[in-house]
């Protein structure tokens, strides 16, 4: 799928969200979420499952598979791979795309990769127990404000200071 977004636009817009407003997507963002991963494809010829769940997180970031990173997401995005050579980078391929088109629809995502319980999203998304699960993203309405953790990790790992387009 060639996305028929503005891709570079997408790229400069797009930074990470841990925290979220305390509201579901609206039906027309799910749909479109929905058809964007029925459509994407990579040019790896590695079969990605892409997936979407709701799973509410408690405002007060309980640590329901996040280890406490995220706050207020209730929908998650994740894909599944074979264990292959080429597979992961098929997985990158399309989710970056998934991310980007989010972007698009004004949606805050973030990629997990280290920060998130895997046994319990493999379970909820349902995978295949011969596939792995190289990543999640929350996905919804950035919160207006900051979780303190968010702000502290954000400085941390200099993420509003980045190198000129």
């Amino acid at each position: 799928m060639k996305l028929s977004i503005p891709i570079t636009e997408m790229i400069q817009k797009r930074h990470s969200v841990r925290t979220y407003e305390d509201q579901a997507l609206s039906p027309q963002d799910r749909a479109a979420l929905v058809d964007c991963m029925n459509q994407l494809d990579n040019p790896f010829g590695v079969s990605v499952h892409k997936y979407i769940i709701d799973k509410k997180l408690s405002s007060n970031g309980e640590k329901l598979g996040t280890y406490g990173v995220i706050k207020g997401a209730s929908t998650f995005l994740g894909v599944s791979i074979p264990n292959t050579k080429l597979a992961p980078l098929a997985a990158g391929y399309e989710f970056e795309n998934l991310i980007l088109y989010a972007t698009h629809l004004g949606l805050g995502t973030v990629w997990l990769a280290a920060t998130f319980n895997r046994e319990s999203f493999t379970a909820a998304m349902d995978i295949p127990k011969d596939e792995l699960l190289p990543a999640i993203s929350p996905v919804g309405y950035a919160a207006a404000k900051r979780s303190l953790k968010e702000t502290l990790m954000r400085s941390t790992m200099k993420s509003s200071a980045r190198k000129p387009w």
